[in-house]
């Protein structure tokens, strides 16, 4: 597990109550482990746990990354919600802010790191846009960019907060499916939080639903997301059908949650 968490809970300064309430999960290093459950259930909090930008008012948080070497800081890369983008930057500059826990005092690029820059860019193929601003590219092409800059960043863990929000179906489909190839083929590490249950339930290889700021139920994404559980963790009546590659989460306000697999 490259992440264990112990009856762990975490509230903001100023909150009466824990956001997220003595909890204890684990995140299965190489995973692609999706984190769902409604508005404010505490999934962007788990996320801002597990990089480290909050930290546990009680139990403990284990960061364990196996045989990866390196800081930290360079081990996890975060993409955040709400980006703040530097508009007058280009997309290359700011793939190149990936390699900042690595640069010397003086702060320069060696040839090495604008190797790992150019590489990061081929790999999420937004090479041809490279020297385009940020402020011209469009919502998909912003995404690859901040994936293409956890790449550059060389980065064991990367953590997406809502990746596909505001995209159109064919990009949200064309993130998970990046997301997936780095998980597979580069055994990254990706946890992301996300509303849409069937890509979850399809990419997902360890899922995880959150109710109320605590764990409704976490493991492999088959036994996760069944008609009965997303009915009681969502209020919501679904129907769930399955072929070789894809899970589709139908919702049927006024219908029996029914599971049908496909062959």
């Amino acid at each position: 597990m490259i992440f264990q968490l112990d009856s762990v809970s975490c509230r903001y300064p100023g909150h009466p109550r824990p956001v997220l309430n003595q909890i204890s999960l684990s995140v299965p290093d190489g995973s692609f482990t999706a984190v769902t459950g409604s508005n404010g259930s505490g999934k962007s909090t788990l996320l801002k746990l597990l990089c480290g930008i909050l930290k546990p008012e009680a139990g403990t948080l284990t960061f364990s990354p196996g045989d990866h070497s390196g800081r930290r800081s360079g081990q996890i890369a975060y993409v955040p919600q709400k980006q703040d983008l530097l508009f007058s930057m280009t997309a290359g500059e700011l793939v190149a802010t990936g390699r900042t826990p690595y640069l010397g005092w003086l702060g320069l690029l060696a040839e090495t790191d604008h190797l790992l820059i150019d590489r990061s860019m081929h790999q999420t193929d937004i090479y041809g846009l490279k020297n385009q601003p940020v402020s011209q590219l469009s919502g998909g092409e912003i995404q690859r960019v901040w994936i293409a800059r956890a790449l550059a960043q060389e980065a064991s863990v990367i953590i997406l907060d809502e990746p596909t929000a505001h995209l159109d179906l064919k990009h949200q489909l064309d993130v998970f499916k990046l997301l997936k190839k780095l998980q597979q083929e580069m055994k990254t590490t990706v946890i992301l939080a996300c509303h849409d249950l069937s890509l979850a339930a399809s990419f997902s290889t360890h899922s995880i639903i959150l109710t109320n700021g605590s764990v409704f139920r976490s493991g492999p994404p088959e036994t996760v997301f069944t008609g009965s559980a997303i009915r009681e963790a969502f209020r919501i009546p679904v129907s769930i059908l399955k072929d070789q590659t894809m899970t589709q989460i139908c919702i049927h306000p006024d219908a029996i949650p029914s599971e049908t697999t496909k062959p």
